[in-house]
């Protein structure tokens, strides 16, 4: 298990590694993980949003360096998914159509990766939850090719895949949890949630997500 202190001080043992050896590809994709974690893990959005643009560097970085190696991609397309979240609709969409290159891209190279399933099916969650007017004026003014490519069809295969392929990742059944309740299936969503509550904490975000979780059981459901 690792807290937040421990995130911290793994990114700075990683960021004056590469203070020497700036062409690390490992460390770099590394560092991305660290601070997308440690934005995930902040509670203050101005802070966690600077920590989201931080991993988004240390990403672009590792993809410059190898632009197939699977993890760089995978870790710079979820940086570019929670920095979308803190911006209006237009840095947003700019910013989810890079996470869709990237991923169709990590998907060309490894179409098993369990994390690049997971991301195309937030990319679908995310542009399905949209308005039909919000989607319609995106593709219009904006001109983002994803947004026309989105279903729940997909979000649901997307998500139920990187469930078959990794079931022991918390994020992965909260997301298909998600997913199954918005799409209309709110009793298999709460088995999901249920199942997700019972596995063990792995990675430094995953009390976070079980605490989403619970208060998502709490505001969606009566018992």
């Amino acid at each position: 298990l690792f807290d937040a202190w421990k995130v911290g001080e793994s990114y700075d043992i990683l960021a004056a590694h590469l203070e020497r050896w700036p062409r690390d590809y490992d460390a770099r994709w590394r560092a991305c993980r660290a601070a997308l974690a440690l934005g995930i893990l902040e509670e203050d959005e101005t802070v966690a949003e600077e920590w989201f643009r931080r991993a988004g560097e240390q990403g672009d970085a590792s993809v410059a360096l190898d632009a197939e190696g699977v993890d760089g991609l995978y870790w710079t397309a979820a940086s570019r998914g929670r920095l979308a979240l803190q911006y209006g609709p237009r840095t947003s969409t700019d910013l989810a159509q890079q996470m869709w290159d990237l991923t169709e891209r990590l998907l060309a190279i490894d179409p098993e990766h369990p994390g690049a399933h997971n991301i195309m099916g937030k990319l679908n969650y995310e542009v399905e939850s949209l308005s039909s007017i919000e989607r319609f004026v995106g593709r219009l003014v904006l001109r983002k090719p994803f947004l026309s490519q989105t279903s729940w069809e997909q979000a649901l295969f997307h998500h139920r895949k990187a469930v078959q392929i990794d079931p022991d990742v918390i994020l992965f059944r909260k997301d298909l949890a998600e997913t199954l309740f918005r799409s209309g299936d709110p009793d298999a969503a709460r088995e999901v949630f249920e199942a997700a509550l019972e596995l063990p904490e792995v990675w430094p975000v995953d009390a976070r997500f079980k605490d989403d979780m619970r208060a998502w059981l709490a505001e969606n459901y009566e018992d």
